[in-house]
């Protein structure tokens, strides 16, 4: 066999094993092996061998079930994976904020020598969540099922179209294997989509999360950061900023290399981030007008008649807003790089 036909013999098993499920990868890959091996002497060569097999997703569908999914084998590994680190990163934090907000509760009784009210009190807050914590997870999966079943139809038409591009498949059609560092392993992703999650979650059900807590007297007082009272003009923009950064995570895990598509998603993406961050951060009355007022009056207690110099809410937002860029053309440029260096062989 020479390198040419062994170049062959593994792009035709990438192309069949990657459209199955992972537990049955390291099998069927040992299996193709022997077997166009097999009929390469049979048939007088690798060529005649992998004609006579046909197209590496017509071949993988012996291996399935059926063909038509929701979610195909290919994805489904990732899906469950995926699923996990959501409903983790929605039930968790919940848990901690409903604790959180039963501890401060009880929190008046401490100095009294009670400190069992806030423990009782931290219980009730979590079994009074558990439906909204339902909710939530319900939410999130359904949420997660429909991007992945989307992308799931859209590959398929790819595949369809790519087809259509041959009339008599043959070895000359084998797309090549993507090199080790033009792959997207999951790991890349899992940061992203653990704080996009845990962000996202505190903002919706908890905004009061992001507020200074300072002790006053026997209870605790809590400044929030944000103006709350604006909070239903604000939280759209916010959720949307975020769901764009989703899609764009679920997007690379889905097709799981750098390509052409991964990167026009991402600049595409990330210009909605942006633009939504603009808009919450300058257009929107997004930080408490009585913060630093509140904050001075509980640390020194004295009431000032106006904001004191060490806080500038229209400095804090271009401060943020210069690190969304640098951190967006960051990434946009390391997404480019890594798509034209190793994404296009």
């Amino acid at each position: 066999m020479n390198q040419k036909e062994q170049e062959w013999t593994e792009r035709y098993i990438y192309q069949v094993v990657r459209r199955l499920p992972r537990q049955q990868r390291k099998e069927v890959e040992e299996q193709l092996r022997e077997l166009i091996g097999d009929m390469a002497e049979a048939e007088g060569g690798v060529q005649k061998a992998l004609e006579k097999l046909g197209d590496p997703a017509e071949f993988a569908k012996k291996y399935q079930d059926g063909e038509r999914f929701l979610i195909g084998p290919e994805s489904y590994d990732s899906f469950l994976w995926f699923v996990k680190v959501v409903l983790l990163c929605t039930a968790i934090p919940l848990l901690c904020v409903n604790a959180l907000e039963g501890v401060k509760t009880g929190a008046g009784l401490i100095g009294e020598g009670r400190v069992s009210a806030a423990v009782i009190s931290a219980i009730y807050g979590i079994t009074g969540a558990v439906p909204e914590i339902l909710s939530a997870c319900l939410s999130a999966f359904g949420s997660i099922t429909l991007m992945f079943a989307i992308l799931e139809k859209k590959r398929i038409r790819l595949d369809r179209k790519s087809e259509r591009e041959w009339l008599e498949w043959n070895p000359n059609c084998l797309e090549p294997i993507p090199p080790k560092k033009a792959r997207i392993d999951r790991a890349d992703s899992i940061v992203g989509i653990v704080f996009i999650l845990l962000f996202g979650v505190l903002l919706i059900f908890a905004p009061e999360f992001f507020s200074a807590f300072v002790r006053d007297g026997e209870g605790i007082a809590i400044v929030p950061v944000f103006h709350l009272e604006e909070w239903n003009r604000i939280l759209p923009f916010f959720v949307l900023s975020l769901a764009a950064g989703l899609f764009d995570e679920v997007f690379r895990l889905a097709v799981g290399r750098y390509c052409l598509s991964v990167l026009i998603c991402n600049i595409i993406c990330n210009a909605m981030q942006l633009v939504f961050g603009y808009v919450t951060l300058f257009v929107l009355p997004l930080w408490n007008p009585d913060f630093a007022l509140r904050l001075e009056v509980l640390l020194h207690g004295t009431e000032a008649q106006r904001s004191p110099g060490w806080w500038n809410p229209e400095a804090v937002s271009s401060g943020l807003f210069c690190l969304f860029v640098a951190i967006t053309l960051l990434e946009i440029g390391t997404t480019a790089y890594r798509t034209f260096r190793y994404g296009r062989s």
